[in-house]
């Protein structure tokens, strides 16, 4: 992928994703966001994928939202969706639920390390 120029790698932290976008990419001609439901104050929530969607908004021409209903919305962060005036198409999707890991089954060291703890931590 290299090779053929599509790919490249930039060592760099989640955190300044924001200001990379803002300032090293190029206007965007489409984006197409997956986000929650608009709420009642006209804000689509970018569910837990807020680090950078919204510097990638900014920078596009166009911004389309695919409305997922089973994306959960996400409170109290800093541009962590974005406002119905500044979307120019609105999506209804299919759908789909929202992937998860599984839970890994504890083992035996950890459930010691766990037993250990509760008997030396003091219950609320």
């Amino acid at each position: 992928m290299f090779q053929l120029g599509m790919a490249y790698y930039a060592p760099i932290r989640c955190s300044e994703l924001p200001r990379y976008y803002r300032e090293n990419l190029k206007a965007v001609d489409v984006v197409m966001i997956r986000a929650a439901p608009m709420d009642r104050h006209g804000y689509f929530s970018f569910g837990p994928n807020t680090s950078h969607l919204a510097a990638v908004c900014e920078r596009a021409k166009t911004v389309i939202v695919e409305v997922n209903r089973n994306m959960p919305y996400c409170f109290g962060g800093f541009e962590n969706g974005i406002r119905i005036s500044h979307v120019d198409m609105i999506v209804e999707g299919e759908n789909p639920p929202i992937g998860q890991m599984p839970s890994p089954t504890p083992l035996l060291p950890e459930r010691k390390c766990f037993t250990i703890f509760c008997q030396i931590t003091p219950h609320a």
